[in-house]
């Protein structure tokens, strides 16, 4: 999460999110209202919190967002970090 700058656009799944709110502007990856096509995307994969969205959908929603432009920048310790 370092990679990411302070005053970027954030979808972080719900256990990552806290850690960035007082750098970032963040919204919880997944979630109805959303704010859309956010700069950075930062999930946990290997322990997919199951709210707002189960682990399926999450799984869905990071190969859309790849399929948009969105490039894989880390895949590591469990995590995916995705950048506009």
């Amino acid at each position: 999460m370092d990679r990411i700058p302070d005053s970027a656009t954030v979808a972080a799944s719900n256990r990552f999110a806290p850690q960035l709110t007082s750098r970032t502007s963040v919204t919880v990856f997944g979630a109805e209202g959303s704010r859309p096509n956010p700069q950075w995307i930062v999930i946990d994969v290997a322990q997919p919190y199951g709210w707002p969205i189960t682990g399926t959908q999450q799984g869905t929603l990071i190969a859309e967002s790849r399929a948009h432009g969105n490039r894989t920048v880390a895949n590591e310790d469990g995590y995916v970090l995705l950048k506009r």
